[in-house]
């Protein structure tokens, strides 16, 4: 069973149920020359090519390959075959004498199918197969030529990775007492086509805080729900990409809105003057046990009680101030006032309402 004009090596050692005793010398001895053999094989395909080892970057694969096992069969050349995820959809015939080939223009992040095979005038060896897949390009931009014939064509363009830049245009917008939502802008998707999967990481704490709370999301915006109410946040951001991140963004800041007041200003009144068109309304602060802070006071009044209160005339007030001239009043004619107290987180209810005739003028 051996191979005719091979070179082969050969040692012998005496064995009995005790064990083996000593090899000899190596002796060498060649198979002679089997005419049939080689009228026989070189009517045959080739064996196929092996030790196929493939490496790839982000538009190209690199390939090399050993010459196929000599069986007498002539060689004349090589068929490279690739194609995304089926084999052999694509087809190129090499020389002989070519151990490598770099398969060029292919598509980032995808996984191609690669053979190689040995032929000549009597047909195809098998195929060696591996797989490989492409690398995925850090940035794509879309480059834009014009023929000679006016005809827009675009090119991809694989941009190689630049530092990673922390987010800018941090903006936290207050939603209600107990969320906020954040929003930025990352400097590299403005210049290029994100392809890279980055990730970003929002950090927060409140003044009170000693510890940050992380939060790593997939793009902006985002709304941080259950804060706590009428509490300052600090918010920063930075870009993480694999074992990557940029430094952290300049941080901003911004307050949650306070719950509403729960009480109404109480003893609402309104004294006539000695010009008959003026009169004085006042009242007194809310209680202090409301838990929420009173940050203004809304004065409603009108001559039609049954409008709507948006229809009222309106005045607003800060909350230190307990009284209000209104002056313009026609004269015999019935008015109506309600108060509320309000802050930024909404206002409160309103009092009862109270009637006042003015005086004759």
């Amino acid at each position: 069973g051996l191979e005719p004009s091979m070179e082969y090596k050969a040692r012998v050692a005496a064995m009995t149920i005790r064990g083996t005793g000593p090899y000899s010398r190596w002796h060498t001895g060649k198979t002679k020359e089997n005419t049939f053999h080689y009228l026989f094989t070189e009517k045959l395909p080739p064996e196929r090519p092996s030790a196929l080892t493939l490496t790839s970057t982000e538009k190209s694969i690199y390939m090399n390959w050993t010459q196929p096992r000599y069986t007498g069969a002539p060689l004349d050349g090589y068929i490279i075959g690739y194609g995304r995820y089926i084999p052999e959809v694509n087809r190129k015939i090499l020389t002989d004498i070519q151990l490598s080939y770099v398969i060029r223009q292919l598509r980032e992040n995808t996984e191609y199918i690669i053979s190689v095979r040995a032929f000549n005038k009597f047909g195809e060896s098998a195929a060696t197969y591996d797989f490989i897949k492409t690398k995925d390009c850090e940035y794509t931009v879309l480059a834009s030529l014009i023929s000679l014939r006016s005809k827009r064509r675009f090119l991809s363009l694989c941009i190689f990775p630049v530092k990673l830049e922390p987010p800018q245009m941090i903006k936290a917008l207050t939603l209600s007492t107990t969320s906020i939502g954040i929003y930025w802008i990352d400097p590299a998707l403005n210049k290029f086509k994100r392809r890279d999967r980055r990730l970003y990481t929002l950090r927060y704490s409140s003044a009170y805080q000693t510890e940050y709370t992380y939060l790593n999301v997939s793009k902006p915006p985002v709304i941080l729900k259950d804060l706590d109410v009428d509490t300052q946040y600090e918010f920063a951001i930075r870009v993480v990409r694999n074992d990557e991140h940029s430094t952290w963004s300049l941080p901003e800041s911004n307050t949650t809105f306070m719950n509403p007041p729960i009480l109404y200003p109480t003893n609402l009144t309104v004294t006539a003057t000695y010009i008959p068109s003026k009169v004085v309304v006042s009242w007194k602060h809310v209680l202090k046990r409301n838990t929420s802070k009173t940050e203004k006071y809304i004065l409603y009044y009108t001559t039609d009680p049954r409008l709507n209160i948006t229809l009222w005339n309106k005045t607003e007030l800060k909350s230190g101030k307990k009284s209000l001239t209104i002056e313009g009043l026609e004269s015999t004619t019935n008015y109506y006032f309600k108060i509320q107290a309000g802050n930024s987180g909404g206002n409160g209810p309103f009092s009862p309402m109270i009637a006042f005739r003015s005086f004759a003028g």
